[in-house]
């Protein structure tokens, strides 16, 4: 008989509570009193000092606010010329330079070597089809 290890549906779901964990939660919404509702009338508090609201309102945030996300805007750079290699390092360029972010520059990179894949490909195509016509004469 197997014993211990993981099992499929076994143990406590991800992000269930566990026994104690609930069993405070409990206690507290019975006292009248969440662990938020104390950091809130801490933070409401004007006798409170200075430093422990701010320590409050640190600890309250992620309960009230959602994390803001970056924005993906476009990137407002003049045209790539030359190579595929010249064109990475007029990206390069643009991140020393501060033109750019070094993530759009990132971005830049990943889709110019996006692209050299895609022109190997499309050598590689070129270069069988002629191979097999080559064959076929």
């Amino acid at each position: 008989m197997a014993r211990g290890g993981r099992r499929p549906g076994a143990g406590r779901r991800p992000g269930a509570a566990s026994r104690r964990t609930r069993e405070v939660a409990d206690q507290a919404a019975v006292s009248g009193i969440t662990p938020l509702e104390y950091m809130l009338a801490v933070i409401r508090d004007p006798n409170a000092k200075e430093n422990r609201r701010d320590d409050m309102a640190r600890a309250a945030a992620p309960y009230l606010h959602a994390r803001l996300s970056q924005r993906d805007e476009p990137i407002k750079l003049e045209p790539l010329t030359g190579s595929l290699a010249e064109q990475g390092a007029q990206a390069m360029r643009a991140i020393v330079d501060g033109r750019i972010t070094p993530t759009q520059g990132t971005a830049i990179l990943h889709a110019l070597a996006s692209q050299a894949n895609i022109a190997r490909v499309d050598d590689f195509e070129r270069r069988l089809k002629a191979l097999e016509e080559k064959r076929h004469e």
